[in-house]
This record gives structure tokens, C-alpha cells and sequence, in this order.
């Protein structure tokens, strides 16, 4: 019985295959080519059967990206299967009141979760009946954010079809003390990989299918039973050398997507790592930020490395859509990777989280390398509150990366964070965020979470304290409050900074952003004589056109597309142009920065200044989420 089998759950994204599985295959079949290993994406099943079951209705396009990709917050995708977990509805209406206060989904949202709901326990017995047909010698789960519930309901319904069957399960939901209340609470959980899982899960493997009598003490992170007792081995607290983790296996996704009836709304892309960790917090974490868990330290793939990883992977799946989940992108990269990309005869559309202290040259390597959307972290656009967070930028370096992404069509992916000990309300400028409305607006402004692992979580003393689980965890767990503490990756806690209302404010501005958007434009021509001629159709705007024709002030104008101080603005245009203006000082460029701001053309914070309108390009692409006035 030399078989594995490994499952993704919902709600894990349908367009993307799974990165966990696809290395966990790759690790078996290089060091147990004589293993047979097979991917299950219960994912897409699941929103498969719900299109079927609903003839046409419930789509992929809408209601499970609506769970997967919004809610994560309010745990809807992990009540949905308690059913298919218990047996029997729990707490019902007490969470339907919840969810229903928290205004998250409509009326109408929420009657489809519901329905979604009352069909999670045939589903489950569906897939084990149809797709578990067989006994394995190790059934293993990737389990992270909404998808504990899931696969545990199809977890208990194995081990009681196939009480011989090792079920491990390992992941992000299983990391240090979360994956010790998962294996202490759920007996039909027979193994619990915590931490990295390549060379754990090989350890594991080794000595379920190899040994005569099998040993787990010895294997770092890994919970497992002994006398009916959950025995849990500590973590270690070094990574693994992430040069050993191979490319990953995708075929089992792209089969299963060609069958399924729903295939048409599926847009299928290449998940990739080419890093794990974050090379800004393995130094100065952001202390709202929990993600990387227990490993937070920089590993990157060599360019040379990643570069045929893109490119094999191109070549077997025909895919060109690539989703990077690296936290941060390796700096080394836009040296010796992007360059190579460019050159490559496809069109690449490549998504990549980055730290927003780019410069132009960077984002417009990223337009002609294929990295055409990015999340660059921004979350303020206040200076004094990114300095609350520990992002180490300022606010005009956040609006300047703004302004890079609209002028060489890379789209963006971010929101505005609220809640930090010491934030003010004073700390906001409405009226300065009026004057971006020509660039790409944030999603949504939310309240921090207090997450697991973020630096807000382990210094109480920075202002916010554990209250307990949030809230939907008592909803969707039949445990007590001491385990739940244990099993949670987000928690309540006190209030801080802005208040309820000023948030409401602030969300009120963005969706105003949102709106004008779709026709506000800012930009400008240069005629032969060098003049520039400004086009603006901002709602803030005085005038939709005017010209600047004074060489000094046009020089001025243009050195301004990166933020600067008049200082060193005037340092730069006395050694590049002749004016007498410039040796008598910089008050008269001091006073032209100040009216230019006062009209909107420039934006002004802590003494730098920044250029807002965009040159001219009419092969310029704009994000169209947002273009319709209303976001898709």
C-alpha cells in the first residue's frame, strides 16, 4: 500500500494550484520515486458540485470568491462545513445573528451561505464516497486561513471509512501552538506537521512506510500519538535551505480543471515561490503583521534558479498568468532576474507582493518584465501612522509609488490599515487625499486585526492585550475558550486609535476616491517649444487646463516626478540649467512649490514636494476595477 494522498480544501483560491501539494509531490517522487502520490483539489470539486447543485446559479465567478477571498475574518467558510463536521447544525442562529451585525455580506449573501451551508454534509460524504475509494497508507491536508473546518469534516468521514489510514495534516493553521491544539482536540487526527513540512513530511513518510517499528520522537515539530496520548515534539527554529525545495507538480490541478463542468469560469495560473520570509521584518517586523509565522527570516531562490523555474513551468503548462506568494520580493531580483524576464518571447502577467520604496526605473522594469500587478504593502498614506507601523516610509514615497503604478499600468492591490496605539485622528488629511483621485485607489479601509504572531500579539505593551478569540471561533468550534486560545490565529482585542466613527469617515472618502476614479484623469504634454500643457478632470481641479511655459519652473516641474526638498531641488536644476534666479537662492522656487501646492498640481508633505500628473501616453492602461464608478 505504498500510496499518499494529498488534499486542498475549500476555500483555497480556484484559479490557483495548490503550492503546498504541488512541492509535497515533488519532495515524494524525488525521494520516493516507488511512492505513488496524488493531489485532490476538493477546492474545485466543491465549487463544482455547488454550480451543479444549483443549476448554474451559485458560480465561481461570485459566491466562492465572495467566502474565499472576504470573510476570512468572520470564519463563513469554516462554519459552512460544521455540519459536515458535527453532524448536526451548531449554533445556527447565533451565527447568523453575528454575521449579520458584522454587515459583511447582504441579505441576499448571506441566504447563499446559508444554502451553502445546508449543503457541506452531502458534499462531504460525496467526495469521500466518489474520490476516497481506496486505502491509503497517508492521507495528508494543507490546511491555512478557512480551511480547518473542511478538512476535518472530510478527515473524520476517511478515518472512519479507513481507520488504518495515517491522516497528517500540516500547513499555515498548523503552526507552533495552533498545531498542537489541532492534534490534542481531534483524535481521528493522527499527525500534525508544524512548521516548513519538506523535510519533516519526508522524516514522517520514512518511517510509516520503511520501519518496522516506527519512531516520531526524533522528528522536529511533529505531533503524534503515543498510548492514545497527543505527544508533541518542539519546533526547531531552524528553516530549511529553501535551495532544496523543487519545482512544484501542477499536473493534477490542470486535469481535474479540464473536466470539471465549471472549467469556463476558472482562469487557471501558475502558483510560484521564489522566497519565504521577509527581508524588511526578519529587522523591523510591522507590528500588526503575523504572517510567516515561526519563520520569518529571508530565504530566496538564485535568479538563475528562478528564471528556469518561470520558464520550465511556462513551457509544460501553457500558462503565462503567474501568482508569486512571496511575502517580499529578493531586491537581487531587479538586477539579475527582470532583465532575463523581458526578454523572454511571452507575455507575461506576473503578480508579486513588494516593499513600496520602488523608484521609477524599477516599476517600469516591472511593465516590461511581466509584473504587471503588484501588493506593495502601502496601508497609509500618513507618515506619522506608517511610523506607528514600523514600515520605515513616508507617506509621499507611498503616494509616489502610486503615481509610478498609473503611469506604467501596473495594478495595485491595497488598502488602508486603521486601529494603532497612538494614531489621531490629526494624523489624516482628507483634504490632500482629494487630490489623488486620478490614481489608483485602496480596496477598502479596515481596522488591524490582532494577529498571531505580529509583534502587537507578543508585546501586550505596545497598547493592544488578547480579550480573547475573535469571536466566530466559539461559533465554529465545539471547544473550550482555553483551547480556542490556542487554536486561534486572530484575536479580540481593545480598540486603538481612530473611532468607530472616524473610521466610518475615513471609509466614506475612499469610496468617493472609488467613484471619481473612473473619469478623473491628470497629465500633461510637452510642446516643441517646451512648454507643458496640464489636463485635469479631478474633481478637486480649478482649472482643466492650463500651461507652464517658464523654462525654470518646467525644469522645476519635471525633476519633481520623485519627491524633494526645494533644497535639493534647487542643487539640481543650478547644476543642470542657467538661470539667474537660481544664484540668487531658492525662495522664489520655494514660493512656486508652495502656490503649486496650494492648487493641487503638487503634493506637499514634511517639506518634500511631488509632482501629480502623469506625462501623456495614450498606450497608457488603467485599472479597470474601478472604472465602471463601482468596484467589480
Amino acid at each position: 500500500m505504498k500510496k499518499i494522498l494529498l488534499i486542498t480544501m475549500p476555500w483555497s483560491s480556484l484559479d490557483l494550484p495548490s503550492i503546498q501539494l504541488g512541492i509535497l509531490k515533488s519532495v515524494v517522487y524525488n525521494k520516493f520515486p516507488e511512492i505513488e502520490c496524488k493531489n485532490l483539489y476538493a477546492n474545485l470539486l466543491w465549487a463544482d458540485y455547488l454550480y451543479r447543485k444549483s443549476d448554474g446559479k451559485v458560480t465561481r465567478s461570485n459566491d466562492y470568491p465572495l467566502i474565499a477571498e472576504s470573510t476570512f475574518g468572520f470564519g463563513v467558510g469554516e462554519w459552512i462545513f460544521t455540519p459536515a463536521l458535527y453532524g448536526k447544525e451548531y449554533k445556527r442562529e447565533e451565527y447568523l445573528e453575528y454575521i449579520s451585525k458584522k454587515s459583511v455580506l447582504s441579505k441576499e449573501e448571506i441566504k447563499v451561505v446559508e444554502w451553502m451551508y445546508e449543503q457541506s454534509c452531502e458534499f462531504v460524504q460525496w467526495l469521500v464516497s466518489e474520490f476516497i475509494t481506496e486505502e491509503y497508507k497517508i492521507i495528508g491536508f494543507t490546511s491555512s486561513f478557512m480551511q480547518n473546518i473542511p478538512s476535518l469534516a472530510v478527515a473524520k468521514l476517511i478515518k472512519e471509512k479507513y481507520p488504518n489510514t495515517n491522516i497528517v495534516f500540516g500547513g499555515a493553521n498548523c503552526d507552533d501552538k495552533q498545531g498542537a491544539a489541532l492534534h490534542r482536540n481531534f483524535p481521528f487526527v493522527d499527525f500534525v506537521v508544524r512548521g516548513e513540512g519538506e523535510i519533516t513530511f519526508i522524516e514522517l513518510i520514512n518511517q510509516l512506510f520503511y520501519k518496522e517499528n516506527p519512531q516520531f520522537n526524533h522528528i522536529s515539530g511533529l505531533c503524534y500519538r503515543k498510548d492514545e496520548k497527543s505527544i508533541v515534539n518542539p519546533m526547531t527554529k531552524q528553516s530549511i535551505d529553501f535551495e532544496l525545495v523543487p519545482i512544484p507538480y501542477y499536473e493534477d490541478y490542470f486535469q481535474l480543471v479540464d473536466e470539471l463542468d465549471i472549467s469556463e469560469h476558472i482562469h487557471p495560473h501558475l502558483t510560484l515561490e521564489t522566497s519565504r520570509g521577509c527581508w524588511w521584518g526578519a529587522k523591523h517586523q510591522c507590528r500588526f503583521c503575523g504572517l510567516n509565522g515561526s519563520f520569518i527570516n529571508f530565504r530566496s531562490k538564485k535568479p538563475d534558479y528562478a528564471y528556469n523555474m518561470i520558464k520550465t513551468l511556462v513551457e509544460r503548462y501553457k500558462v503565462i498568468d503567474i501568482f508569486m506568494v512571496d511575502n517580499i520580493m529578493d531586491l537581487d531580483y531587479l538586477k539579475e532576474l527582470l532583465p532575463r524576464l523581458k526578454e523572454l518571447p511571452w507575455d507575461l502577467n506576473i503578480f508579486y507582493e513588494v516593499k513600496a520604496n520602488l523608484l521609477e526605473e524599477h516599476i517600469r522594469l516591472f511593465n516590461e518584465a511581466g509584473i504587471k500587478k503588484i501588493q506593495p504593502g502601502i496601508e497609509s498614506l500618513s507618515t506619522p501612522v506608517l511610523k506607528l507601523m514600523n514600515k520605515g516610509i513616508a507617506g509621499i514615497q507611498n503616494i509616489q509609488l502610486l503615481k509610478y503604478c498609473e503611469q506604467y499600468s501596473i495594478a495595485l492591490t491595497w488598502n488602508i490599515l486603521y486601529g494603532f496605539p497612538g494614531e489621531l485622528w490629526e494624523h489624516y488629511d482628507l483634504e490632500k487625499m482629494k487630490l489623488l483621485t486620478h490614481l489608483q485607489p485602496p480596496a477598502a479601509a479596515n481596522r488591524i486585526s490582532l494577529e498571531r504572531f505580529s509583534p502587537y500579539y507578543r508585546k501586550p505593551e505596545m497598547g493592544l492585550f488578547v480579550k480573547g478569540p475573535a469571536k466566530f471561533y466559539e461559533l465554529v468550534y465545539q471547544l473550550p475558550r482555553n483551547e480556542l486560545l490556542d487554536m486561534a490565529y486572530i484575536f479580540e482585542s481593545n480598540h486603538a486609535g481612530l473611532s468607530k466613527e472616524e473610521g466610518a469617515i475615513l471609509s466614506a472618502e475612499i469610496v468617493k476616491w472609488q467613484k471619481a476614479y473612473s473619469h478623473a484623469d491628470f497629465y500633461y504634454r510637452q510642446s516643441p517649444d517646451g512648454s507643458l500643457h496640464f489636463f485635469d478632470t479631478r474633481p478637486i481641479a480649478r482649472k482643466n487646463e492650463f500651461t507652464i511655459s517658464d523654462p525654470l519652473f518646467v525644469a522645476a516641474h519635471q525633476n519633481l516626478a520623485t519627491a524633494k526638498t526645494v533644497e535639493s531641488l534647487h542643487k539640481i536644476l543650478s547644476r543642470s540649467i542657467e538661470d539667474n534666479r537660481l544664484q540668487k537662492g531658492y525662495e522664489e522656487l520655494e514660493q512656486w512649490c508652495k502656490e503649486l501646492a496650494k492648487t493641487g498640481v503638487l503634493y506637499e508633505e514634511n517639506g518634500r514636494y511631488l509632482a501629480l500628473a502623469l506625462p501623456y501616453d495614450s498606450q497608457r492602461l488603467r485599472y479597470n476595477r474601478y472604472l465602471s464608478g463601482v468596484q467589480q
